[in-house]
């Protein structure tokens, strides 16, 4: 089975969209996944002409997008224009297609800082049960990729699909552990605790060689 057969591509026609819809063609060519776009109108109250209107030039924009999508050669799955909460329509779309992986901007954020999560993307990712792709802006570049472990089940399937991955890119991979020690240090002598750290990061070592 492949990593990425179906991809949900939810595109909110922003500028910065334009990006998700890149690495969407990018990611697809790679795994030759399908693409199915999705574009969620809010459900409001609203006169039935600009609804009207909305729902034909979000149509006409969702076609657009598919022939972008085909044009560079990628299966392209009938485009979904859904009505209601942007999150709980995508969620569902991703749950009744079937898809492996959801793509989303990061959305509007406040506060400008280096990468923040809009409300939206924070909820999907909250929320959903497949794997969510937030893009930021820029080349969408897979050079090299970490991987943090905590040897659990869901650790080894994420390995195995980050070796995928890598390999797919032939990026580098890193594979990372994190050994928390002991808060409460006062209830030994410091040449204990040092002993206790030391036992502790070898037995962590030897899980991490043998993961």
């Amino acid at each position: 089975m492949k990593l990425l057969q179906k991809i949900l591509l939810a595109h909110d026609f922003s500028k910065s969209s334009e990006q998700v819809v890149a690495t969407a063609i990018t990611l697809a060519k790679v795994f030759q996944a399908k693409i199915i776009p999705i574009h969620v109108l809010p459900d409001d109250d609203i006169n039935e002409k600009v609804r009207l209107l909305l729902h034909e030039t979000a149509t006409q924009k969702l076609e657009q997008t598919a022939d972008r999508i085909k044009k560079e050669g990628i299966e392209v799955g009938e485009p979904l224009l859904k009505y209601g909460s942007p999150y709980e329509s995508i969620i569902n779309a991703a749950q009744n297609e079937r898809v492996n992986l959801i793509l989303i901007g990061p959305g509007e954020t406040i506060e400008k800082e280096n990468f923040q999560l809009g409300t939206t993307a924070q909820r999907i990712i909250q929320g959903s049960d497949q794997p969510v792709f937030v893009v930021k802006e820029g080349d969408f570049k897979v050079e090299r990729i970490l991987c943090p472990v905590d040897f659990s089940s869901n650790s080894k399937r994420a390995l195995k699909n980050a070796i995928t991955i890598s390999r797919r890119f032939e990026a580098e991979l890193v594979i990372m552990n994190v050994l928390e020690l002991p808060g409460v240090k006062w209830l030994t002598s410091q040449k204990g605790s040092e002993e206790e750290q030391d036992r502790r990061q070898k037995q962590q070592k030897e899980k991490f060689n043998q993961f």
